[in-house]
């Protein structure tokens, strides 16, 4: 299955080299949500009707990390091969784990080709064993890059049952394909949103 066009990325890549879209949207999306109810019609129009607040917030497929039940929701795309996702994450994740009601939605949004996607099936394969968080923290963690073989090795040192992952992908790989076709859509049009409007003006939705 091909998401994405192959993008290569070796770990250090300048942000002004990669287009917007994969530099911001997938740093991260962040709705703190208070204001705005209702999307903007071209981000409708964008992924079909399927960005919609529901759609982006409630995806009953996307993990959730932090406070399942917190006031506040953060919507976060994600590539493992993304190096700006990765500085990012001891900043937001103390915000989570200090605030104590951030629910954190994780959205595996594979864009930097063929070994990302191997990686966030295996994430989204690991919560069928209930080990998507060690599945997440391992693979952001790893410093340097990843192959197919390297993300098993790193999930198998996290203590996830390779032979299980391996058989859920199997079992699961079509509903797992639609979930990272569904966070493809909305977070091409969140970039988008991020350039024109979202970024700049902080615009967001009630939870």
């Amino acid at each position: 299955m091909a998401l994405r066009p192959a993008s290569s990325y070796d770990g250090a890549t300048n942000p002004k080299d990669v287009p917007l879209m994969k530099t911001l949207a997938a740093l991260f999306v962040a709705l703190a949500l208070a204001a705005a109810p209702v999307l903007p019609a071209a981000a409708q129009q964008a992924t079909g009707g399927g960005l919609t607040r529901e759609a982006v917030l409630r995806d009953p497929a996307a993990p959730v990390l932090g406070n399942p039940d917190g006031d506040v929701t953060i919507v976060e795309y994600v590539d493992y091969q993304c190096g700006y996702c990765k500085k990012m994450r001891p900043e937001l994740m103390k915000v989570v784990n200090d605030d104590g009601k951030v629910r954190l939605v994780m959205k595996e949004w594979p864009i930097f080709g063929p070994v990302s996607e191997h990686a966030a099936r295996m994430a989204l394969a690991a919560a069928f064993q209930g080990g998507y968080a060690r599945a997440h923290e391992s693979l952001m963690e790893h410093k340097g890059k990843l192959s197919e073989a390297v993300v098993e090795k790193v999930l198998q040192g996290a203590g996830l049952d390779l032979a299980r992952l391996r058989a859920d992908l199997e079992r699961h790989g079509k509903e797992i394909d639609a979930h990272l076709a569904r966070n493809g859509q909305q977070g091409d049009a969140s970039a988008f949103r991020v350039r024109r409007r979202w970024w700049s003006r902080a615009s967001c939705f009630r939870a």
